[in-house]
């Protein structure tokens, strides 16, 4: 079964590049622009697993972060911040928030696919 994947990001041109590089490697993706959208995204289905850019309009990374580990259907949901910050703040930051990850753009195709399918499948597999 194929895997969706939500990518939230606030760059059209980032979330065209992570679905060229995720689509052609067997995942599905949804998008949103801002973390509003992006929580009433998951509220309408629950993707995979979610790439979270940090600084966004209207609702920052942590935030939807925060609010998803704080609901009980998504608190195990792998949550991949993607971020051009390297600032050890903002790691430490996404980290208290819960995200499952912190990888920096730009990031190489390989990197990307094979973190978002670890985190799936640690999730299929706490999940059984």
């Amino acid at each position: 079964m194929q895997k969706t994947i939500l990518i939230v990001d606030d760059d059209p041109i980032t979330i065209n590049l992570l679905q060229l590089i995720l689509e052609p490697a067997g995942f599905m993706t949804q998008t949103a622009q801002n973390g509003a959208e992006a929580l009433e995204q998951v509220s309408h289905g629950k993707p995979d697993a979610i790439l979270l850019d940090v600084m966004m309009p209207i609702m920052d990374g942590f935030t939807v972060c925060q609010e998803l580990r704080s609901q009980q259907d998504t608190a195990q949901l792998p949550i991949i911040i993607l971020s051009t910050s390297a600032q050890s703040r903002s790691v430490e930051k996404g980290m208290e928030a819960g995200a499952s990850k912190y990888l920096f753009k730009p990031i190489s195709r390989d990197v990307l696919v094979s973190e978002i399918t670890k985190a799936i499948q640690y999730q299929d597999t706490v999940a059984h």
